[in-house]
């Protein structure tokens, strides 16, 4: 398992998982996204972004959020292994902390996650907040992670290393990855026999 950020490449793959999903698909940008997969075929099994909020004057802020699981039976690591991949990015832009708006949270709790009251959120904070509850679940909640504050849980700390470790390989490049069908496009030259 290894991570790596999304490519132009990534674009349209990521726009129809997320549509499937019906994942928030607001100020879309593949360059946001990290992708998690497989070492041994390069398969996808996950996807998550991190947004940056700069439209609000009062505060900018980071807010993990996207969150595509493809490989359900791998969905505890994936994800560990995906916030952790989203938490470096965010640490790269200088942040220590970010928001994700959420209605399932016992899992994040374990990853280190906070419930926040609604009364202590920035209003640009509480604004995205509703936008979530419109657009995805009513039930979410806010959410904060302090960085230092995550943790990988122990039953799943043995297997996390080992697959953080692992050699980043290079994923072979093929015409799906550019939204090309190679059974159905025909080539510009054509030898006839």
């Amino acid at each position: 398992m290894y991570a790596r950020e999304a490519k132009n490449r990534d674009e349209l793959w990521l726009l129809d998982q997320i549509e499937s999903l019906s994942i928030d698909d607001v100020s879309f940008r593949s360059r946001d996204y990290i992708i998690i997969a497989d070492e041994k075929n390069h398969s996808k099994l996950g996807f998550g972004r991190k947004r940056i909020h700069k439209e609000h004057d009062e505060s900018i802020f980071c807010e993990i959020t996207s969150i595509g699981i493809l490989d359900l039976s791998q969905k505890e690591i994936i994800l560990a292994y995906l916030f952790d991949s989203l938490i470096q990015s965010s640490k790269k832009d200088g942040f220590d902390s970010s928001y994700f708006f959420t209605e399932l949270t016992d899992y994040l709790s374990i990853l280190g996650f906070n419930i926040i009251p609604e009364s202590e959120l920035l209003p640009s904070v509480k604004t995205r907040l509703n936008e979530k509850q419109k657009m995805i679940s009513e039930k979410a909640v806010p959410l904060s992670l302090e960085f230092d504050s995550f943790k990988i849980p122990s039953h799943m700390q043995s297997i996390f290393n080992s697959k953080k470790h692992d050699p980043k390989p290079v994923p072979k490049i093929t015409p799906e990855d550019f939204g090309i069908n190679p059974k159905k496009v025909t080539s510009k030259y054509k030898i006839d026999k």
